[in-house]
């Protein structure tokens, strides 16, 4: 964690406090009828290749229906993911795109164990994935 914020230059007057632990709740997501996704930070490390996400589904009410599983191409590593309805949109190779931009703003910035490169990275890309109903359900 400490790595993501390099040598702090950029949090002058902010006093960080990592926690030991694992947080719970790696990402939440509410459907249109009311369901609640639950991702845990155990199941966000431990993702199978082949597998996007893995979320307990709750109902309205608070009580636990199933685990979903999302299948999709996806890189734990470079790629990331958000929900919106009923779409899933995988950003590819967000992880070096968001490295060069960073080295763009602040070239003169050590952002912790990136290598330097004069490659160019290759660009980030959009995937739209349409969720199937029966997710929802």
């Amino acid at each position: 964690m400490r790595d993501r914020y390099g040598d702090g230059k950029d949090m002058q007057g902010v006093e960080l406090e990592i926690s030991e632990h694992d947080r719970d709740v790696n990402m939440l997501h509410v459907t249109d009828g009311g369901r609640l996704w639950v991702q845990n930070s155990r199941s966000a490390a431990s993702t199978p290749l082949g597998v996007l996400a893995r979320f307990d589904v709750f109902d309205a009410s608070g009580r636990f229906e199933r685990r979903l599983v999302l299948r999709a191409d996806f890189d734990p590593e470079q790629d990331r993911f958000f929900i919106t309805g009923e779409r899933l949109y995988v950003l590819t190779r967000w992880a070096d795109a968001t490295g060069a931009w960073r080295a763009s703003v602040r070239p003169d910035a050590s952002y912790g164990d990136e290598e330097e490169s004069d490659e160019e990275p290759e660009p980030m890309s959009v995937v739209c994935y349409r969720i199937p109903p029966d997710a929802f359900r």
